[in-house]
């Protein structure tokens, strides 16, 4: 079938994922990016965003720090200090 932007999202998604869960830092912060604008879903934002900043992605740490000022994610991941 064609693909359509949110076919192309969720495939995004699935990549990112399947890198992320072999260690790939930029995969981390790629997946919580798509989480955090669409579709929107913060608590799986907030879980790739702080397993890339554990792992030094200081990209990942801003978003963390400047989303919780807001309580965008609903945890305080433990990579904000």
């Amino acid at each position: 079938g064609k693909e359509t932007p949110a076919s192309a999202q969720w495939a995004a998604i699935y990549w990112y994922e399947k890198a992320a869960n072999q260690g790939s830092v930029y995969a981390m912060y790629r997946a919580g990016y798509i989480y955090y604008s669409e579709p929107i879903d913060y608590n799986k934002a907030g879980q790739w965003f702080s397993l890339a900043a554990e792992k030094g992605d200081k990209d990942a740490e801003e978003v963390l720090r400047n989303n919780l000022r807001y309580n965008r994610f609903t945890k305080k991941w433990d990579a904000v200090r």
